[in-house]
């Protein structure tokens, strides 16, 4: 098991933001540790990451399980390396809009009529201000993602893109900030509550609600070549790592859950 003590480490405090408030994290030097604040994100953060790293269409970046000591008490987190390189700044999708227009995007979507007409602004947003003709593909691909792992936490400051300063050009970025998914959020996905009772309740985000009206709108309008490798198997190494971090029952949870999405989302495999 590793663990850091970030209470003895020259450290810079930055606060993220999520549907359910504002979370704490810390970068030291090159690299970024953040804790569970509202069940089991991290676990969340780690598996997914892991599962998805060989997926080419959807760029990730690796988390890692780590203790943390703060203040002489100790949380589980996780660990990232930074994916911004020199000079490179993160531009969310709320950014970009508002450097342009003044306003948040939600404000102009919340005036259109479909959920296709808000897919397609936002990519069109990002074409025409960044000239990423691959943005359309890969928001697809993202939203797919988001539906197997039932992220209930895509807002307009988690699809991002990445701005180089010295080259006055954009990239894509990688899928960051996995941590409310798979039923993480224990105060509104309650232990002890039927797993695929919660499984059915979670509420999409950003365009629609319903994951699947999302992932359907988004693939006719620009396709979808994702499609995932891992196993049942894969998914069992990875438990046996975290399951030196989080109790049994949290485990079997999250296993049940990543199990049931295989069999309803079969075709991405």
């Amino acid at each position: 098991m590793r663990t850091i003590d970030l209470s003895i480490i020259d450290k810079e405090l930055v606060f993220s933001s999520s549907s359910k408030g504002n979370l704490p994290k810390w970068k030291v030097g090159n690299t970024w540790y953040k804790t569970d604040g509202f069940g089991y994100e991290s676990l969340c953060e780690v598996i997914i990451s892991h599962l998805i790293k060989d997926c080419s269409v959807l760029p990730s970046i690796i988390y890692d399980p780590v203790r943390i000591i703060l203040d002489e008490k100790e949380y589980v987190g996780c660990e990232s390396y930074s994916f911004l390189g020199k000079n490179e700044r993160l531009i969310t999708l709320d950014k970009l809009h508002r450097a342009f227009y003044g306003k948040g995007i939600g404000e102009s979507l919340s005036k259109l009529h479909s959920v296709e007409d808000c897919i397609k602004y936002s990519v069109d947003l990002v074409f025409e201000k960044t000239g990423l003709d691959s943005f359309g593909p890969y928001l697809s691909c993202m939203l797919q993602n988001d539906a197997f792992f039932l992220n209930e936490d895509r807002h307009y400051n988690n699809i991002a893109v990445i701005y180089n300063e010295d080259e006055n050009a954009y990239r894509l970025c990688p899928v960051f900030d996995n941590g409310l998914s798979l039923c993480s959020a224990l105060d509104t996905y309650p232990s002890g509550s039927d797993i695929y009772t919660l499984i059915d309740s979670v509420k999409a985000k950003p365009f629609d609600q319903d994951y699947m009206i999302q992932t359907e709108t988004a693939e006719k309008l620009y396709g979808c070549e994702l499609k995932y490798s891992f196993s049942k198997k894969d998914i069992e190494n990875e438990l046996c790592m975290l399951s030196e971090y989080y109790p049994d029952d949290i485990i079997n949870r999250v296993r049940i859950i990543l199990f049931e999405q295989m069999r309803k989302w079969s075709f991405l495999f």
